[in-house]
This record gives structure tokens, C-alpha cells and sequence, in this order.
């Protein structure tokens, strides 16, 4: 057979050769059975995912099908910081069918960023799944850097084949003065760098678009140029690709090991010139009393912010308050003092107030694994404000799941006593009252706290707020975060500096 990209048009009509795999274009050689022109030969299992590669929805499919059309798949050159904040081009596939954004792993290695852990599986066409184990946060970004995002980028050692498969010619194609291609070398076979998944894909998307070469070509305009996609025959390249992934939901399992596992901390790369301010202003104020403690005095923004033209509306409503009945002010306020429930929290307002009204069902008779995890899940801690009590269900949990036992079956007794008395005393939160309001009126100063400790089976951090005036000193606690000790063994040292980190977040 001729070469079909140096063949006549007429002999490429006779010729044609369907190829459609997912990311991973492998060869596929043409039919060699003539006499039924619709017949379709699956590769052996052995062509599906093969070293990890993301050809996972990889169902390779050869053909004597005729087509026309192939279609052009829209790239484009981002910015990416690399571990010293440069920038570092790289093409990459804007993919409006994927739920994740991959990184291929040999550009996560030039970048040089930090590789966190993780266990994830994509899914493809076929239900083929893939495990990926690391992922990045990359600051991408356009040339003129009027677009920035963090991206959570999975690594993988490959994402796909050439795109477009063989180079072609574009030299009949004009193009507006006005457009600037995102990826100026579309039409060049190269590899691809990364993917981008879907909510980054409409999130790029600006308002203009051209169609050129008798409507065949679209060119559509986004944050990074206007990419280029289009129905065309002249540019065949015998290859096809299709871009779905979808990331499979995680296990009751692994939900459940995030409560211990050790949380990762990732260093932002992107820096504001507000943060370079802090930094600034903490090189220059902090010092050590005569305790040993570290002080900093609190960053305070030099411009005033503008808060548009509602003062003069709220002097004339007060005003009008001053003429309604002192009665009526009570009833409008709040007539019967009632709680107010949000966020699974309740306010009184006339204390001001916060408190915790659960609605604790009575204990089952038996009690699993799933009985206990139901329960604890209903703990709802928005504030942060009941972290001693919520890490001793985390660590109750942690306790259970090291037994190793299923679902449904019955704990051993001494741990059904001990989420008994959890349960009982977890009434007496309705007695809990938490002053809203952290700060006393007519400060004139006030001091941000924290605190972190740790133990041999959890550590966390919490924040105060300390505020005085001419008469008193007070202070709030306003919030706090703890998480349970990991499974494997570490010193007290080692966790009182996660403790820290904790805090420093």
C-alpha cells in the first residue's frame, strides 16, 4: 500500500484506516481481511494497560472502515512555576472529557516540585481502571500572567502518543490578524506534556470564535489564545484519540484512613505581594521575650479599604430605631429569645451565643463498625470549636479499624462500653455555651495566640485571640484543628513539629 499521507486523495478514499484507541495510539495495521469491509479485530489482553501508562480506557481497535473526517484536538502552551519559581512552557491537551488533570511523569521531573502521595483510580471507555500514586500542585498560567490557577496535576508516566499523529500543511489557511493560536505549532506532530480536565477547560473559555476552511476549522478564543479544533479530511492522520477519564469515587476504606494518615503540607509557590509584605513585616517585628516565646506584632494594611456609600443609608436607619418603642425594639430583635440554627451550630441572640443542639438517636442494641462510624459522622464542627471532643471519635475509629473486622459484625465488649460512655457524655454539650463575639469593644490591642501540642496517639493546634482595652484583658479561643497519630510509630518530637505545621496553617 502506497503511504497515505503522500497518496492521491482518491487512493486515501479507497484506503482509509480507522484507528481509535485512548491515549495511547498504538500502530494498528490495516485489515487484511477485504471481504468484510465492517469487521473489527480486539488485540489480545496484552495490548490493554501495559508499565502503568494511562491507556487504561485503552481498548484498541483496528478497522477497514471507511471515513473522511478526522478531527483536530485542541492544544495549547501553558506556563508552569517549576521548583525556583520560573516559568516553564509546556503543550499541553485541554480535555473538556476528563475529570483529572494528568502531568506526564518525565516533565513532573524536570519541574522538580514536590510529589505528594496518593491512591487514586481512573477509569476509561471499557471500565479499564489505572492507580496513580503521586500528584503535584502546579501554579499554571498565560503568557501575559493575566490568568493564574492551581492545578492538581496526576502523575503518569505517559498521557499519549504524537497529536497530531503526522505533521501537516497549513500554509492555505488564513487566519484573522487579530488571532494569536494558543499553540502555534498545532499543526506539528509532537508529545504532549500534560492534560488539562474539564472544569479547567470551560474555566479558559472567552467569548470569541472564528470558523475558517469552510466552517471545517473553529477556532475558539481562551486564556491561553484561541485553540483549534476541527472536522477535516485534508489533514488525516489515520489516528484517533478519545479523552475520557473519570476518577473512581474512593473506598468507605480509604475515607476512613485519612483520619490518621499523616496530612501533607504543600509549599506554595505563588506568592502574592501581600504575602511578600507579611514576610516582610515579619523579619523586621518578630522577637523572642524574655519567656522564650516567639512575638510578632500583627500586619496591618497601610491603605484604608473602601467600603462604597452605605454609611449615611445606616446613620438614617438608626435614626428611625430611635423612634420605635423600647417593647417593640425587644420584638424585633428577637421576641422570645428563640435559637437560631445554622451550619449545625445554634445562636441565642440575646446572649450571643453559640451553642451545639444534637439530635443524639439512642444507641442499636448492636453495635459495628458501621454503627459507629454512622454516629460520629453526624458530628459537625464547622468552627473547629470542638476539636477535644471530635479527635476522641477519630481515635475510637482508628482503634476499631485496627481490629480488622467486617462492617457488620459485633465489636468486642470493651469497645461497645467505650462508645457507650462516648455517647452518654456527649449530651452534655447542650450545656456548652460559646461567646460569639471574640474581641472586647474599644480594643486597643489585640494578639493572635497559637498553641500546638502533641501525644503518642494525636496532636493538634489551636488559635486564641487576645484583646484589650482600658479596663480588661480577655481571651477567645477561635479555632482549632487536631488529627490522630499515624499508624506508624513516630516520636513525640516528630509529631509536636507536625503539631506546629498544623498550627502554622
Amino acid at each position: 500500500m502506497q503511504n497515505f499521507e503522500s497518496s492521491q486523495p482518491d487512493t486515501r478514499r479507497q484506503d482509509d484506516v480507522i484507528e481509535p484507541i485512548c491515549f495511547q495510539n498504538s500502530s494498528i495495521k490495516n485489515n487484511q481481511n477485504k471481504t468484510d469491509r465492517n469487521s473489527f479485530n480486539f488485540p489480545s489482553a496484552q495490548n490493554n494497560i501495559v508499565q502503568g501508562q494511562v491507556s487504561g480506557v485503552n481498548m484498541s481497535v483496528s478497522a477497514s472502515q471507511k471515513h473522511k473526517n478526522d478531527i483536530i484536538l485542541s492544544t495549547c502552551i501553558i506556563y508552569v512555576e517549576n521548583s525556583v519559581g520560573e516559568k516553564v512552557p509546556l503543550r499541553v491537551l485541554a480535555d473538556s472529557g476528563s475529570q483529572v488533570s494528568l502531568l506526564r511523569s518525565s516533565t513532573a521531573d524536570f519541574l522538580n516540585l514536590r510529589k505528594l502521595k496518593t491512591d487514586m483510580s481512573v477509569s476509561g471507555l471499557g471500565g479499564s481502571n489505572v492507580n496513580i500514586k503521586s500528584k503535584i500542585k502546579g501554579v499554571i498560567s498565560n503568557g501575559s500572567g493575566s490568568y493564574k490557577r492551581v492545578v492538581d496535576f496526576h502523575v503518569v508516566p505517559k498521557i499519549t502518543n504524537m497529536i497530531p499523529v503526522n505533521s501537516f500543511d497549513i500554509s492555505h489557511i488564513v487566519f484573522p490578524s487579530n488571532v494569536h493560536l494558543a499553540d502555534p505549532t498545532f499543526n506539528t506532530s509532537n508529545s504532549i506534556d500534560a492534560l488539562l480536565s474539564a472544569d479547567i477547560f470551560f474555566d479558559i473559555l472567552k467569548d470569541g470564535k472564528y470558523k475558517l476552511d469552510n466552517g471545517n476549522l473553529i477556532l475558539q478564543n481562551t486564556e491561553f489564545g484561541y485553540i483549534i479544533s476541527g472536522n477535516t479530511s485534508r489533514f488525516s492522520s489515520g489516528s484517533l484519540h478519545c479523552g475520557l477519564i473519570t476518577k473512581d469515587f474512593e473506598t468507605l476504606n480509604d475515607t476512613l484512613k485519612s483520619f490518621w494518615e499523616i496530612e501533607e503540607i504543600v509549599p506554595t509557590k505563588f506568592v502574592s505581594d501581600e504575602l511578600k509584605k507579611c514576610d516582610e513585616h515579619f523579619l523586621k517585628t518578630m522577637a523572642r521575650d524574655t519567656n522564650g516565646r516567639f512575638c510578632v506584632e500583627m500586619p496591618m494594611k497601610d491603605n484604608d479599604i473602601e467600603l462604597g456609600q452605605s454609611k449615611s443609608t445606616a446613620i438614617r436607619r438608626l435614626e428611625l430605631l430611635k423612634d420605635v418603642p423600647t417593647e417593640n425594639k425587644e420584638f424585633l430583635f428577637n421576641e422570645n429569645d428563640e435559637l437560631v440554627k445554622t451550619l449545625g451550630l445554634s445562636w441565642r441572640p440575646r446572649e450571643d451565643t453559640f451553642m451545639y443542639q444534637m439530635n443524639l438517636q439512642e444507641v442499636p442494641v448492636t453495635i459495628t463498625k458501621r454503627t459507629v462510624l454512622s454516629f460520629i459522622s453526624k458530628l459537625y464542627d464547622p468552627l473547629g470549636l470542638l476539636q477535644p471532643i471530635i479527635i476522641k471519635a477519630k481515635m475510637m475509629i482508628q482503634k476499631i479499624w485496627l481490629l480488622k473486622i467486617d462492617w457488620d459484625q459485633n465489636l468486642p465488649r470493651q469497645e461497645i462500653e467505650n462508645f457507650q460512655r462516648y455517647v452518654a457524655e456527649l449530651h452534655q454539650l447542650k450545656d456548652l455555651k460559646i461567646p460569639r463575639c471574640i474581641l472586647l469593644k474599644d480594643s486597643v490591642a489585640v494578639q493572635l495566640i497559637g498553641f500546638a501540642d502533641a501525644s503518642a496517639q494525636a496532636y493538634g493546634a489551636c488559635l486564641y485571640v487576645k484583646s484589650e482595652n482600658a479596663n480588661e484583658t480577655q481571651i477567645r479561643l477561635l479555632c482549632s484543628k487536631t488529627r490522630v497519630a499515624p499508624l506508624k510509630t513516630l516520636s513525640i518530637p516528630r509529631l509536636e513539629l507536625l503539631a506546629a505545621t498544623c498550627c502554622r496553617n
